[in-house]
């Protein structure tokens, strides 16, 4: 994965987070639970959420919660900071067609 798509996910991670949306799935960012695992368990090591439970089930993948979740001033920061995406992304329903959009 590119990481300009990298830096997306977890900025409409981010967006979603911090509009109260938190009931999401990596289906919906149309890329596998492993990934959608690592990217928000780096989220959670680089400070930019607090709160979100990642919890390793059987079959090897994390459930993950993000009903307490909240971002972080760090998190305010990188929002911010890709705030060029702003304009253009327009929710969790839009994403998979943002996404092409990004380049490198």
């Amino acid at each position: 994965m590119k990481e300009t798509n990298k830096k997306a996910i977890i900025y409409a991670l981010l967006r979603e987070i911090n509009e109260g949306n938190k009931i999401f799935k990596a289906g919906d960012f149309d890329i596998s639970q492993s990934v959608f695992s690592d990217t928000v368990k780096a989220m959670i090591k680089a400070g930019l959420v607090n709160d979100v439970i990642c919890n390793d089930n059987v079959y090897g993948e994390s459930d993950i919660d993000f009903s307490s979740s909240y971002i972080t001033l760090e998190g305010m920061n990188f929002l911010e900071e890709n705030s060029k995406w702003r304009k253009t992304y327009n929710g969790l329903k839009e994403f998979k067609s943002w996404i092409p959009m990004m380049g490198d």
